[in-house]
């Protein structure tokens, strides 16, 4: 707690088509059925079929967290109401 905690995570478009006007994502910290979220990014760009995008970002863990036993990172992607795909 306290610490930052770098992580790193990529996308991928396995679409037919181009993702194109972006998503938010929710970075947090997951434990059964509790969350912390750590934070926010967005991605603006167009990211074509089978493409790749890599993203990576540093969080400072709180210094309660109020989970116990395992825990994992989850990225979760929202897609920006102008998506098209």
């Amino acid at each position: 707690p306290g610490e930052s905690l770098a992580i790193g995570w990529s996308v991928q478009n396995i679409g037919n088509a181009p993702a194109n006007g972006g998503w938010s994502q929710r970075v947090a910290i997951v434990s059964g059925t509790e969350l912390r979220v750590l934070g926010f990014l967005s991605f603006n760009d167009n990211l074509e079929s089978g493409g790749i995008v890599s993203q990576s970002n540093s969080f400072i863990v709180p210094q309660f967290i109020g989970l116990e036993g395992d825990v994992y990172l989850q990225v979760r992607l929202t897609p920006n109401p102008g998506l098209i795909e």
